[in-house]
């Protein structure tokens, strides 16, 4: 066989190869746009919650405290402090479909809105209630501890529907510096002011897990005092991108011990626990690191 021959037979052949291939990615690469048969939201922040999920997710669940829009509902204009230690206002605008800001708040646990501020490592937690000006700005003084990139977390009740579903909003604020990053490990117990507070119960991404924070002093179980209407609050965020988890307390007595919650998870993996309590009028919280379980 001549040269021409052999290279036209080789042409053919690689042909061949290439059509098998398009055949293959025709039918068997998998739609993009979700097994559901809804295609892939255009809007960037659907984009931004679907890149963020976290490690070990295996659950098609939207995450809560992702975005910046969610429903109509959208923070913008958030400004916060440039620099570490540095207190400054750290404030932002919640606003409606229309584009105007959010007049109408609907109070849950006695706030019109809560704030919370955690570094993208989970160090640096703080819960803060600002108040709302005349122009539907809301701000609060902040000072952050450390440099790094800070999640601004947004959670209140709409007051221009109907019922008391929570809307979770986010967004970032960085500090410039040196971001030295902690390595957090897996911790059921920490130690705040001389009490050492634990949570019990495992946390998963099927159905309500029930955890439960008991606060004690010299050995001793300590009473609790109301805040904010419960006896204690806790924050649930996905490591990595910091997904919001629904969790409710399950008792609401004006006095106690044990605090009882309901959380249900995004996905397995880890995540940073917030427990929020008060004491002799003196409200502390202590931080936990949970991995959850199949």
């Amino acid at each position: 066989m001549n040269t021409a021959a052999r290279l036209s037979l080789f042409t053919l052949g690689l042909l061949g190869v290439f059509g098998a291939a398009l055949l293959v990615g025709r039918y068997v690469v998998p739609n993009q746009t979700g097994s559901s048969g809804h295609a892939a939201h255009s809007s960037s922040t659907s984009t931004e919650a679907n890149s963020n999920r976290g490690h070990g997710n295996d659950s098609a669940d939207p995450a809560m405290g992702t975005t910046s829009t969610v429903g109509g509902y959208g923070l913008t204009d958030l400004r916060g402090p440039s620099a570490p230690g540095l207190a400054a206002p750290l404030s932002f605008t919640v606003t409606a479909g229309d584009g105007e800001p959010l007049s109408r708040f609907t109070p849950a646990h006695d706030k019109e809105l809560h704030l919370i501020v955690v570094r993208s490592d989970g160090a640096h937690y703080a819960h803060l209630h600002p108040t709302r000006d005349g122009a539907g700005t809301w701000s609060t003084t902040w000072r952050a501890p450390a440099a790094g990139s800070y999640r601004v977390v947004t959670d209140f009740v709409p007051g221009d529907r109907d019922g008391d579903e929570p809307v979770v909003l986010s967004s970032t604020v960085e500090v410039a510096g040196q971001f030295d990053p902690s390595t957090p490990t897996p911790s059921r117990t920490a130690t705040v002011d001389g009490f050492t507070v634990t949570v019990d119960g495992d946390l998963g991404p099927h159905g309500t897990s029930m955890l439960t924070a008991r606060v004690r002093h010299a050995g001793q179980t300590v009473r609790l005092q109301p805040y904010l209407g419960a006896l204690g609050h806790l924050v649930v965020l996905r490591a990595g991108d910091l997904a919001y988890t629904h969790v409710h307390p399950r008792q609401d007595a004006t006095a106690g011990t044990d605090v009882a919650f309901g959380a249900t998870a995004p996905s397995t993996g880890r995540y940073f626990a917030y427990f929020d309590f008060q004491i002799d009028g003196v409200v502390r919280t202590a931080a936990f690191v949970l991995d959850t379980h199949h």
